[in-house]
């Protein structure tokens, strides 16, 4: 009987109808294939069902993989690029976590630096009324290295304009390069000093031999009144 069913899987012949003649395997069919007829050995459909099915399933088996591999592989290809993907999720929000607290103590860096400056800028600015000159001394180094705001403070208390005061070597490029400290000593050889001529090749002249008289009275007024619009504006006073 188990022979009869095992033919049956191999041939892919139906398997009887329930309810229908049971099969013998005597009798060849007309395509040269051994078949099931009817015979006196009758046995339940069932039992035939039980043994039928397992050889149709080992069939399956045996063909099935060629077709489930491939798929099995892919899935698993996708589970581990998956797996991998979560991998570097992981590690980068790990990472913007950390970014976030180095910001947020670098905020409160900050935060405790402009109070610093804020309580240091109010204090020297209930200073500089004492001592102006003093004051932007002590600022000058950091707040203003290349004297800008202190040329720019004489610029308003004398209310020259060194390029229009020295059009000539305007255009001949001498300020171009200039820290404000170096145009503030043109600046004031024109309002407060003097300078000599000098003529170049071309025929045109320049000045030189720049003058100011750093002794007198009227000098230590100007100066204290630069510093003083110099450190209002380096404060923000005004």
């Amino acid at each position: 009987m188990n022979q009869n069913a095992n033919e049956i899987c191999s041939t892919g012949a139906n398997p009887p109808v329930v309810g229908a003649s049971v099969w013998t395997s005597d009798k060849i069919d007309r395509h040269g294939q051994r078949g099931l007829s009817k015979g006196a050995g009758e046995f339940p459909m069932k039992l035939f069902e039980l043994i039928w099915r397992p050889f149709c399933a080992r069939r399956l088996r045996q063909n099935g993989p060629q077709k489930a591999l491939p798929l099995q592989d892919e899935a698993e290809a996708a589970w581990a690029e998956a797996e991998e993907l979560q991998r570097r999720l992981s590690a980068e929000q790990e990472e913007n976590r950390r970014q976030a607290i180095r910001l947020q103590q670098r905020e409160a860096e900050l935060h405790s630096a402009a109070a610093e400056l804020d309580a240091l800028r109010r204090a020297l600015a209930a200073l500089a009324p004492s001592d102006y000159e003093a004051v932007y001394t002590l600022l000058a180094p950091e707040l203003d290295p290349d004297g800008f705001h202190l040329f720019r403070a004489a610029e308003i208390y004398t209310g020259c304009n060194v390029y229009r005061a020295f059009p000539v070597e305007d255009r001949l490029g001498y300020f171009e390069a200039m820290s404000g400290h170096e145009l503030l000593r043109w600046l004031e050889a024109e309002a407060i000093g003097s300078y000599s001529l000098s003529r170049l090749s071309s025929g045109v002249e320049v000045a030189c031999d720049l003058r100011v008289d750093q002794s007198g009275e009227e000098y230590r007024r100007y100066h204290a009144e630069i510093c003083k619009l110099a450190v209002e504006k380096i404060l923000c006073m005004k």
